[in-house]
C-alpha cells in the first residue's frame, strides 16, 4: 500500500507541476503599468474645466487590451488606443468639469484590461473646488 500511495503521489506532483507550467507556460502575456497613479489638480475654480492624461506602458510579451474604462462620477475619459502592443505606450486622458461643484473632490477611473495579474486596475484625480464669486 505504501508504494502505491507514493507512486499516486508522485504523479500527483508531476501532474501538478505541468499544470502551473501550462498556466504560466511561455504564452505571451499583456502588463500594465502606469507612470502615475494619481493627480492632484490643487485648488481650481468652480465652472473650469480641468484635464490631465494618465500615460502608461504594456511590459508584457503579448498585446494589451483596454477593455473597458469607468469613472466613479462626473469625469469625461478618452483613450488613446485600445490595443497596445509589447513596449507600446498609451495614454487616457480625463477630464473634469467642477461646473456646479464645490469642496474637497476625489475620483476613481478604473481601467479594465486582458492583463491576467491585474484585469482590474485604476488612476485618481483630486483636488479643491473653489466657489466662484
Amino acid at each position: 500500500m505504501r508504494i502505491d500511495r507514493r507512486i499516486i503521489g508522485g504523479v500527483l506532483f508531476i501532474a501538478l507541476l505541468s499544470l502551473s507550467h501550462w498556466a504560466t507556460g511561455d504564452e505571451p502575456t499583456p502588463q500594465i503599468q502606469f507612470q502615475e497613479k494619481s493627480f492632484n489638480f490643487g485648488m481650481i475654480l468652480e465652472g473650469q474645466k480641468v484635464h490631465h492624461i494618465f500615460r502608461f506602458k504594456n511590459i508584457g510579451t503579448g498585446d494589451l487590451k483596454i477593455t473597458k474604462l469607468r469613472a466613479s462620477c462626473c469625469s469625461e475619459m478618452q483613450l488613446s488606443q485600445k490595443v497596445i502592443p509589447p513596449s507600446g505606450e498609451g495614454e487616457i486622458k480625463v477630464t473634469l468639469d467642477s461646473t456646479d461643484r464645490e469642496g474637497f473632490f476625489l475620483e476613481t477611473i478604473y481601467v479594465h484590461t486582458n492583463d491576467p495579474r491585474v484585469p482590474f486596475d485604476y488612476v485618481r484625480i483630486f483636488g479643491i473646488i473653489l466657489e466662484k464669486k
